[in-house]
């Protein structure tokens, strides 16, 4: 257990003019590869591959079998138990929760000879995730979207061979988001498959993230354009383009109660990354002055209040390696 070094910065934009500065709080986390905060601004990723807990000021290892693994989000249902996978150590990786202790508890996969992997948990105590299972088609395994009820059950939304599928997330109504082949979908809780709206204007569509109201984030690629274009959906009205800009291609990865989402652009033709947020129809980008010599930072994560996460990579004359933050809204440590 280490603790970690906070220091001050600013977010100002670099890329067209706003009102002022908004003043953040950021502790830089080490090699520690962030994932996602919670409303109490506990941060889950990885430490030398093995996952990890931050919180008040220490990393805390979490439970895994000897080969690693990554919790990749917090449960909506209780703001301490996270879901992700280990690995075992044949190198396969299962679905996995971690309790507010970091104990283990592996979910159910029916082969865990399988990959499987949870990436979300909702206010009702479901998972979502995909699980994998053998395809007669093509004689080998294939992924599918799953959805488990109790780490005891799982519930494979997608058993028809030929095809494969994986989840994105699952909403308050324990609705699984994700890809089903070439199309976004929704399974309902009867399993009950939906193609999302408004996909015939892009191609290549992929979900990043979806929050518990039904709304998710994800990217797909214009067929009049060829250009790269950031979206947002619901069920009711599918698919709307998020504002971008040009020359950049926009990935949102991660979208929070309110509807605010997160994510990061990337220019090709220089290589460098700005991380924006979407909110109220307008994009905000959020350059953030990272310390000397942290390049290519992105953030991975928020939380219900803005809280960020995110992570670079810093080159220095003895090493180099990936370095993870926590950005706290200075408003939000005033109230604390």
């Amino acid at each position: 257990m280490f603790p970690r070094r906070t220091v001050v910065i600013l977010v100002a934009s670099l890329l067209y003019a706003m009102p002022c500065l908004a003043q953040y709080v950021i502790t830089d986390l080490g090699e520690f590869i962030p994932t996602d905060v919670n409303r109490d601004g506990q941060v889950i990723g990885t430490s030398a591959g093995r996952p990890a807990r931050y919180a008040d000021g220490v990393i805390v290892p979490m439970q895994d079998l000897g080969a690693g693994g990554k919790p990749l989000h917090w449960s909506q249902d209780d703001p301490r138990v996270s879901v992700g996978y280990v690995s075992l150590r044949s190198g396969v990786p299962v679905a996995a929760q971690w309790d507010a202790s970091g104990a283990l508890t592996l979910l159910y996969t029916r082969d865990q000879a399988f990959s499987s992997l949870a990436n979300a948990q909702n206010s009702r105590g479901a998972t979502g995730g995909s699980a994998g299972r053998f395809d007669h088609t093509i004689n080998t395994s294939v992924s599918s979207a799953a959805r488990w009820d109790a780490p005891t059950t799982v519930a494979v939304l997608d058993t028809v061979d030929g095809s494969w599928s994986q989840a994105v997330g699952i909403d308050a109504k324990s609705r699984v988001w994700g890809t089903d082949g070439a199309h976004p979908v929704v399974w309902d809780v009867h399993g009950t498959k939906t193609i999302l709206k408004g996909q015939e204007q892009w191609r290549w569509i992929s979900l990043a993230a979806v929050n518990a109201y039904g709304r998710a984030v994800g990217g797909g690629w214009q067929l009049t354009t060829d250009v790269f274009v950031p979206l947002q959906v619901t069920l009711s009205q599918g698919f709307t383009a998020l504002p971008s800009l040009p020359g950049v291609q926009c990935h949102p990865v991660a979208i929070n109660r309110a509807g605010v989402s997160i994510g990061n652009c990337y220019t090709p033709a220089t290589g460098t990354h700005v991380p924006v947020q979407w909110a109220h129809g307008a994009m905000t980008p959020l350059p953030i002055t990272v310390p000397a010599g942290v390049q290519s930072f992105v953030v991975t994560g928020m939380n219900d209040h803005g809280v960020l996460v995110g992570q670079g990579f810093v080159v220095s004359s003895q090493s180099s390696h990936t370095e993870g933050f926590l950005l706290v809204p200075q408003a939000t440590v005033a109230q604390r």
